[in-house]
């Protein structure tokens, strides 16, 4: 293998890595807004509950 060979494989690689890299900082950050988003619904629905249940 040349050094020139050599280099484009290891480019490769990086570039292949960051590109995992990438997928899965956008999933992490997919599933932590869903997440959050399911939490803030869960405390309005408590919230409303609570109120329901004060003005009774």
């Amino acid at each position: 293998m040349t050094t020139a060979q050599a280099k484009s494989v290891c480019g490769l690689n990086a570039t292949l890595i960051v590109l995992q890299w990438g997928f899965w900082l956008k999933l992490n950050f997919l599933v932590n807004f869903i997440k959050d988003d399911v939490y803030a619904q869960v405390l309005r629905v408590a919230a409303r509950g609570s109120a329901i249940a004060f003005d009774m």
